[in-house]
């Protein structure tokens, strides 16, 4: 997803921390220590708030899992 597609995205529908590490679980700590290290998925301050694009996390994971050996390993 480019830039332009992810700012086109409908602001509001865009998760907190909280919304992402609960639709997602994936850890709190995870998110920004990937984000401080520039690794994991875009994510953008509205306001005082980190915002996550949808469609933005689920690009990042689908990444991660094509990367990832084990997963590649076990497919038929």
């Amino acid at each position: 997803m480019s830039p332009v597609e992810i700012m086109a995205s409908n602001v509001e529908d865009w998760l907190l921390v909280e919304e992402v590490v609960e639709k997602y679980g994936l850890p709190e700590t995870s998110l920004r220590y990937w984000r401080k290290n520039r690794t994991g998925p875009v994510a953008f301050r509205v306001g005082r708030r980190l915002r996550y694009p949808p469609a933005g996390v689920e690009e990042w994971m689908r990444n991660q899992a094509a990367r990832d050996r084990i997963a590649q390993s076990t497919k038929s």
